[in-house]
């Protein structure tokens, strides 16, 4: 293969590895988060989201600002007006809605 990149090449630009590390690491955290939120937007208990609440709130986890990319700005700006213009689902239309897009596939 005379025009692959060695893989020590591909990132030669980066000073050491733990610019990837971390990548990675921010990656999966995303990544958790992302499911976790989803997973908290399904529930309907409040009893058991005030639960979950008290418990993040006396857990020793260091909270600190996240940065948010111009993309997601962008996109809380949109939801913000799809939420003034009334352009909203509830969970269960949501669900319907998608259980018939997935039996087209």
């Amino acid at each position: 293969m005379p025009n692959a990149v060695p893989a020590a090449g591909r990132y030669a630009d980066l000073k050491s590895t733990s610019f990837l590390i971390y990548l990675y690491y921010m990656a999966t955290v995303n990544e958790i988060r992302n499911r976790v939120i989803d997973s908290l937007m399904s529930i309907n208990d409040p009893h058991y989201l005030k639960v979950l609440e008290d418990m993040i709130k006396t857990s020793n986890v260091e909270h600190s600002s996240i940065p948010l990319t111009e993309e997601q700005k962008i996109m809380l700006a949109m939801s913000d007006e799809d939420i003034k213009e009334g352009r909203i689902i509830d969970q269960e239309a949501l669900t319907e809605k998608e259980f018939e897009w997935l039996a087209k596939k």
